[in-house]
Parts: structure tokens; sequence; C-alpha cells
């Protein structure tokens, strides 16, 4: 049974929460590697690859790889992970996993709020990769970098060889598909589109975290929900990640002072909201289904 939650006592959480900014500062991990850090919207991001072999309590990492077994390419390029490696056993979606204290292996939720920000995934791939061909091979296809996000063609290794140097990012995400298959993302040398796809889980891929309270409190997925931009400008849209044929939900919206501004309940998969009339500010989404309840915060710009 899932707990129920009082308006009133989110908005405690919420004015006990501090605002975060940091754009330019460094972060490390437990084996003293230091990373740049570039905000992106509304979410901090290492912009490199992780390059740790330990988790933050000092326990080894297992199942971790440098392309072809070298050190000045781990330098480079970062290390790469088997899916249980880089989120550390857990199977929850934002797991910190392999990443810094503060940080978590990026959810598909994630993702997609960082290609919404971008202008959308065909075009997002172009302003996150590492401009010019110096790691990229020829073409690097709409490379700009425009985001600081630096993302640089690390390969892969395919569980008997090392392959795709200099020509493919391949990301892992924390969502995790049916079996043995997760989801991750990836970019390429020859168009500028940020890619998704379901793979084998013992591959091994870069990781690339994202800090935990970009906006000052965690937002999770929740009822199998997705709900994204967030913040957001006019438009949200709340998907459902699940199957829910045979539950009703139910989506209220309110304001700070507990009023109700908008009540709907979902019929697709994907729903999409205009929300231009709201003032900027934090709003409240109520989801309601099978007699339990949940809120989460989203913010108006």
């Amino acid at each position: 049974m899932k707990k129920k939650y009082r308006i009133a006592t989110i908005l405690i959480l919420v004015t006990l929460g501090a605002t975060l900014s940091s754009r330019g500062q460094t972060v490390s991990d437990y084996d003293g590697n230091v990373y740049q850090t570039v905000t992106i919207g509304d979410q901090v991001w290492l912009n490199e690859n992780l390059k740790s072999l330990h988790y933050s309590d000092g326990s080894s990492i297992q199942d971790v790889r440098a392309y072809n077994n070298s050190s000045a390419n781990a330098e480079v390029y970062g290390r790469l992970y088997t899916w249980d490696a880089a989120m550390n056993g857990s199977i929850n979606e934002e797991a910190q996993g392999a990443c810094p204290s503060g940080w978590h292996v990026p959810s598909e939720g994630d993702w997609k709020a960082l290609a919404q920000h971008l202008g959308g995934f065909p075009v997002a791939g172009g302003k996150l990769k590492e401009s010019g061909t110096e790691h990229w091979n020829s073409p690097n296809t709409g490379a700009t970098n425009s985001s600081g996000y630096t993302a640089l063609p690390a390969g892969e290794h395919d569980t008997e060889k090392f392959q795709l140097l200099n020509e493919y990012a391949v990301i892992w995400s924390s969502t995790g598909g049916t079996g043995s298959w997760a989801k991750y993302y990836y970019l390429a040398f020859d168009d500028a589109e940020l890619h998704s796809n379901l793979y084998d889980k013992t591959f091994y891929y870069s990781v690339r975290c994202v800090k935990d309270e970009a906006t000052g409190v965690k937002e999770k997925s929740f009822h199998g929900l997705l709900i994204y931009p967030n913040p957001f400008d006019h438009l949200i849209f709340i998907e459902q990640k699940k199957s829910n044929n045979h539950a009703l939900i139910t989506t209220s919206i309110y304001n700070q002072h507990g009023q109700l501004i908008n009540k709907f309940n979902l019929d697709s998969k994907v729903s999409r909201k205009d929300l231009h009339f709201l003032h900027p500010g934090v709003y409240y989404v109520k989801v309601e289904s099978e007699g339990n309840q949940e809120f989460q915060r989203i913010i108006k710009r």
C-alpha cells in the first residue's frame, strides 16, 4: 500500500529544499577523478564520462573496462560498464549506482527532459556532441556542442570485442527493460539525432551522471508515470510507462495554496496538457488510482 501525502506536508518539504546552482563546479569520485559539470536547462550533468573503479562507499566495481584495456583511453573517454555494474545492482530508476554521492544514472525521464530542452531528439545529438574531428570520425554531422555536454565517442564492448570507438557514444539509462535488456541512448558520427534503444545489460557502455536535485527536490516517476519537461513553459506530457488498462488514473493540478486548478483523466499512453494559462510558479500534480494518491511538484517558468 502506497503512502498518502498531504499538500501541506509537501509544501513544508519544498520550503526547506535548497535551490541548487552547480554551473562551473567540479565533482570528485572515490578514486579522486575530478569531473567538470555543466548546467543544461534545469539539469546539472557531468560533462565527462564516468571513470571510477569504485562505488562511493569504496567497494570495487566489477564488470568495468577501459576501451582496449588502455588507461590512456579511459582518461580521455571514461570507462565502460555493464548495466548491473553501472546501477550497483539496483533496478530502481535514478539509482546512484556508480555515480558520486548526490548524483545518479539518468532515467528515461532525465534523457527526455534533456532532449526537450535542446529542441527534440532529431537535433539534440548535434548539440550534445563535441564539435570537430579530434575524437569523432568525420563528418561528425551537426556537432556544435552548444549545450556544453561534450559527448565523446567512447564506443562499446559487446562481451567479445571492443568496437565503435570514434564513431558512437553509447550511454546507459537507469530505466530497465524486460528481462535482460535495459534502455540506452546513443549519438553517431554521421547524424545529429539523439537515439534510444533497448539492449543487453551485459554489454559495456558509458555512464554519464546527472545531479539528484536540479530544482531542489528530486523528481521521481510514480504510478508508472513520467511527467516532463519539468520545469515547463507551456506544455507538459504525462506518459504511462506501464499498461494501466484496468485502472482509472485521475490527475489534478493544484497551486501552492492547495486550490484545484485543473482535473482530468489519463486517456492515452502519452497525454499532453496545455498549461499556458498558469502564472509562473510552483504547482502540484496529484495522481489518484485505485484508492492511492501521490503528489509531484512541477514548476511553470
